[in-house]
């Protein structure tokens, strides 16, 4: 099975499961978004100045800034040394680690955008280091973080059998530059995740091409945020859209949900969207 076929096969209902012959002929761990996340409603509307209503119990209000685009962490523990791509000896390593921030803990869209984008970097930091600490700091709904634990379980495996990528990279673009609020008065951020895989791979210490159609994957993103005022944080449900394999590296990928639908693709949570080497 190739790995478009394996996302054309996965059932949008909560689970992970290990198939033969992906991107590079091993496995890819698919994981669909979670069964518990909130169905889809109307939104309570836009973030503005204004006091809390109905619509707005929580009171948020624009924070002035523009977070559209591919989100910034900028807290990291850079202690382990110079981050070094996969080489034919090893895997990457040293890839720079996310540390908390306090901003986290606000109930507030500057708090909302800082849990967010601390999980992006955490999950870029997953997929390079196998390593689910930083992650895990982050509260998240629906079993997300037991699909984070099988991904870095899948990653380490292939590792010990020789097996890497050589510099995987995950990556979430806002689609808005604020927030809106749903109906039940949380916020909703909606976004596009793209991971990349890269040309080359390697294999029992041989270089091996990854296919050129399997070098990226894109797909809609919905972060949907409640704030756990007993906890001073945020918890995160994410939804996932559809899926789109990227024809090559170097081609531009879907820049929003709708046009990974477009591309016809299935529905596939990325967090546990890992192919493994080849034989």
């Amino acid at each position: 099975m190739s790995f478009s076929d394996s996302l054309s096969k996965t059932s949008p209902t909560r689970r992970a499961a290990l198939v033969g012959a992906s991107a590079l002929g091993l496995s890819a761990l698919l994981a669909a978004c979670g069964s518990s996340s909130p169905a889809p409603g109307p939104s309570g509307g836009a973030l503005s100045g204004s006091g809390g209503n109905a619509k707005n119990p929580n009171n948020y209000s624009d924070d002035g800034q523009n977070h559209s685009g591919e989100t910034r962490y900028t807290r990291f523990d850079d202690s382990a040394g110079i981050f070094e791509p996969g080489t034919l000896e090893h895997p990457p390593r040293n890839a720079p680690k996310p540390v908390t921030s306090d901003a986290m803990a606000e109930n507030s869209v500057s708090g909302f955008y800082t849990t967010i984008a601390y999980f992006a970097a955490s999950m870029d930091y997953l997929l390079k280091m196998a390593d689910t600490a930083p992650v895990s700091q982050v509260s998240l709904a629906a079993g997300d973080g037991n699909a984070n634990t099988e991904l870095a379980e899948v990653i380490k495996r292939d590792i010990s059998a020789g097996k890497w990528y050589i510099s995987p990279s995950m990556v979430f673009d806002l689609s808005t530059s604020q927030p809106s609020i749903m109906a039940d008065g949380n916020l909703l951020w909606r976004s596009t995740v793209t991971i990349s895989y890269g040309e080359k791979s390697v294999v029992e210490g041989a270089f091996q091409e990854v296919a050129a159609e399997q070098r990226v994957l894109t797909q809609g993103c919905e972060f949907r945020g409640k704030y756990l005022k007993d906890d001073k944080k945020w918890e995160l449900n994410l939804a996932y859209t559809q899926a789109s394999a990227g024809a090559s590296a170097s081609a531009a990928p879907s820049s929003s949900a709708e046009s990974s639908a477009g591309a016809g693709g299935a529905t596939v949570d990325p967090q546990a969207s890992y192919s493994a080497t080849a034989s």
